[in-house]
């Protein structure tokens, strides 16, 4: 991460993404803007088109979950984007084909589609302070101190055992003492 100063009103943090994707808050609500293959930068199709790059910073939430969230914390993964609010909702958008949105067991996925932010409703009972994310895999501390992983676990980044290489279902780490990711690694 690094800070940028862009046209926005105020100077703003911003951080670089993989593969040209931006991201900054600014008073609680994200902005984004890059490439957006996958829906990471929680765009309707019907405000991108058949664009694959935004040009300029766009509000992610306006016909959205968290239209009106004050968003706390904010990460994203190669194609994958997660957000906590500050009631402790996480929400996630992009690609899923790692499980890397937590929204295993989502039984209404055709109502709710990828690149829109939706609720990690599997997270429901948690209060989620921040969230953190690998290439394919997020974590997520609670305010009880418990970290909790979900997506990609071929080489173990989750911090658990998992019966498959992917887990999109969020399940608590053995132990933790903070939140940090890396591509392939917590």
């Amino acid at each position: 991460p690094f800070w940028l100063t862009v046209a926005l009103p105020l100077a703003v943090p911003c951080k670089l993404f993989p593969h040209g994707q931006w991201r900054t808050m600014l008073q609680g609500q994200v902005y984004t803007w890059g490439f957006c293959t996958h829906g990471q930068l929680g765009l309707k199709e019907k405000i991108l088109g058949a664009r694959e790059y935004v040009e300029i910073p766009t509000h992610i939430g306006m016909t959205s979950e968290i239209s009106h969230a004050e968003v706390k914390a904010a990460d994203c993964g190669h194609f994958h984007t997660v957000v906590v609010d500050s009631k402790g909702s996480v929400f996630s958008f992009g690609r899923d084909d790692r499980g890397q949105l937590g929204r295993g067991g989502d039984s209404d996925l055709l109502n709710h589609p990828r690149h829109v932010p939706q609720c990690v409703k599997s997270l429901g009972n948690s209060i989620v302070v921040n969230v953190t994310c690998g290439a394919f895999h997020c974590l997520a501390m609670t305010i009880d101190s418990t970290l909790l992983s979900w997506g990609w676990n071929q080489h173990g980044q989750l911090g658990r055992d998992t019966q498959y290489h992917t887990d999109p279902m969020p399940a608590p780490v053995r132990t933790a003492a903070g939140v940090n990711s890396g591509a392939k690694h917590c």
